[in-house]
């Protein structure tokens, strides 16, 4: 959580993530001339990208013909099976508070979100279930199999505002070790910004 952000594991992990896009370091292979993740993916540019499921169609429609694979991701060497740890992403539904027809809302959603449902939309979207109990069987496709194993040890943390905390870590990145902010600093920063409450 935001919370544990600026730990020393946190340090770690950010000095890791920077050194690709510091010049001095040898595995220096970013900078921020280079284009979108996906569309360079898509164009041959680079090889390997972590991503989500949802982003498959978005890669197939910049180039149908690319030869497409895809992996678990990787985990800390020695780590055993139980510690694995995966990323989700998801789009909970909601009812506004304010809203003249909260109950039929409701009633939908739960609808919607049945096991029935679910699986009807997951299998239409083929995308990996949230739901525990989901029937729908996507590992036949090699492309969705490692996402759908994946899902018991997903783990995600809630981020009201996604545009918000997207430009927190960015400018998190962007200040680790320059002048203005040591990494330490700019972690403590990043972990004031997202402890903040949402505005009213």
């Amino acid at each position: 959580g935001s919370s544990d952000i600026d730990s020393e594991a946190g340090q770690r992990a950010l000095n890791f993530y920077t050194a690709f896009a510091n010049p001095g370091k040898e595995i220096y292979t970013w900078n921020s001339t280079q284009e979108d993740s996906l569309q360079a993916f898509a164009t041959g540019a680079t090889s390997l990208m972590i991503n989500y499921a949802y982003h498959l169609p978005t890669i197939r429609a910049l180039n149908p013909k690319l030869p497409l694979a895809t992996a678990p991701l990787p985990q800390i060497s020695g780590s055993a099976e139980g510690d694995q740890i995966n990323f989700a992403a998801y789009w909970p539904f909601a009812v506004a508070a304010k809203s003249p027809h909260q109950a039929a809302a409701w009633d939908f959603l739960q609808f919607l979100t049945s096991q029935e449902q679910a699986d009807a939309l997951n299998q239409r979207q083929k995308l990996p279930p949230a739901r525990n109990d989901n029937k729908v069987n996507l590992t036949n496709d090699p492309l969705l199999k490692p996402f759908v194993d994946q899902v018991p040890t997903a783990i995600s943390w809630p981020r009201f505002d996604l545009s918000t905390s997207d430009n927190i870590f960015s400018d998190l990145i962007n200040n680790a070790g320059t002048a203005q902010s040591s990494v330490s600093e700019a972690l403590g920063k990043a972990a004031g910004q997202l402890s903040l409450p949402l505005a009213p």
